[in-house]
Order: C-alpha cells, then structure tokens, then sequence
C-alpha cells in the first residue's frame, strides 16, 4: 500500500471579489474563482467564491511537511486574518489516496495524519477547520 496527500487552505463563502482576498492577505492564491463560474472539467457552477493557496509540496510529501509548507507560506499573513470578511469560512483540506495491493509487507504503510499542538495552533491562527477526505483505491 502507498499513499499521496494534498493540502490547501481553502477560503470561502466571502461576498466579495477573490481579488480582495488577495489584497487583504498580500499573498497571490494558486487559483480563486467566482460564484457562478464553471468548475474545472465540468459544467456546474462555484455555489461560492473562493479563494486557495496549495502546499506547493509534492504529492508524496507526509502531511507533516505539507503543514508547515502552508505555515510558512501563510506566515505573512497570519495577523490580516481578522481582516477578512466575517463570513469568510475556512478550512485546510488534506485530500489522502491510498492505494491498496495484495502484498502483505506493504499492509501497515499508511499515512500519519497526527496533529501536534503547532499545526492546532496554525489551525486557530487561520481561522481554520481542516477536512480529512480518505480514498481507499486499487493499485
């Protein structure tokens, strides 16, 4: 069994332009969109704003990693939080495959999903929630 992850703090549900999200925080997200507009790959509509910076790490990178690559991304940005619209929601979302085989000697190598006392206080900092999404796939 092997796995991969992907991190992103997400930002949501603002009434404004994404743009001033990005003035507010003065960093440039990796991708925002608009209420309205199309969803990638699909024809449904965004139900909301939104706003996301990615971890920038590799998809085998351990959430751990990928943390504290948000941390430092979004440091500069930790006391303009306050600033965002009051209805702003936000979370880190951890997407999580694993990818299942027959082979006993890889039975156990799962993913660590711990989260110490730093990346709670980041998760208070940010006004956060975080979202596990686990997907279970074949090989």
């Amino acid at each position: 069994m092997h796995y991969t992850i992907e991190v992103k703090y997400i930002l949501t549900s603002f009434l404004v332009n994404p743009e001033e999200i990005t003035k507010i925080l003065g960093i440039q997200p990796t991708k925002s969109w608009r209420k309205g507009e199309l969803i990638p790959k699909t024809s449904l509509p965004h139900k909301t704003n939104g706003w996301l910076i990615e971890s920038g790490l590799g998809k085998n990178a351990e959430l751990e990693n990928h943390l504290e690559s948000l941390k430092h991304i979004l440091n500069p940005a930790i006391d303009k939080i306050e600033q965002l619209p009051k209805e702003t929601e936000a979370e880190i979302s951890c997407v999580v495959n694993i990818y299942h085989s027959r082979s006993i000697e890889e039975e156990h190598n799962t993913p660590a999903l711990h989260l110490d006392l730093k990346h709670i206080q980041l998760l208070n900092q940010l006004k956060a929630e975080i979202d596990y999404d686990l997907y279970v796939l074949p090989e």
